[in-house]
């Protein structure tokens, strides 16, 4: 993320430039799902789960684009200092991104707590094991579906909640379906 080009790009958004499959303006919803995560809990979630990484970033390549445009930043720097160094200090996204981006722009020893739901935006749809089991077995939906696997207690999903309800909320209405399924303890 540039600093100066990626500040305002919301939660959830409309594509002003792409199409979704139905084709057409206004057919391609997007939702970033680590709006309200610092970078630093993103690299801790991939080496909790063992996530493969491109080995550059270990070189010091934190931000990897094509390999002309790349290279390795100084601590201190930000992420995004090694990609398009020699353009201009604001002209740090491809041209995939830039007709999107708005110019100027616990478990505690043997015992288990109990942990408050998260996901509880009165839009949401919650789905049991065997909601979830129909909507994956069902052939022909009427209506696009966008459902997170979560657990309560997991920090990972705890810190996409507020952009999660913000996706239901924007979406009320509009023919897509969000909803949430607890994936841990006998749910799963």
């Amino acid at each position: 993320q540039s600093p100066g080009t990626r500040s305002e790009i919301p939660v959830v958004q409309v594509d002003p430039v792409f199409e979704g499959l139905d084709g057409g303006a206004g057919s391609l919803v997007k939702w970033n799902p680590v709006a309200n995560v610092e970078g630093n809990d993103v690299w801790n979630f991939l080496r909790t789960m063992d996530v493969p990484v491109n080995t550059l970033h270990a070189a010091g390549y934190v931000s990897i684009g094509c390999e002309p445009c790349t290279r390795a930043v100084l601590p201190g720097q930000h992420e995004r200092e090694g990609r398009w160094w020699w353009e201009d200090a604001k002209a740090k996204e491809c041209g995939l991104l830039k007709g999107n981006i708005k110019e100027n722009a616990n478990v505690n020893g043997e015992s288990k707590p109990i942990v408050e739901d998260i996901f509880k935006s009165e839009n949401l749809v919650a789905l049991s094991r065997q909601g979830i089991d129909n909507l994956v077995k069902l052939e022909n939906r009427k209506e696009p579906w966008i459902v997170v696997l979560y657990a309560p207690w997991c920090p990972f999903c705890q810190a996409m909640e507020a952009s999660y309800d913000e996706l239901a909320d924007k979406l009320a209405g509009s023919g897509v379906k969000v909803a949430k399924f607890r994936a841990d303890g006998d749910q799963k």
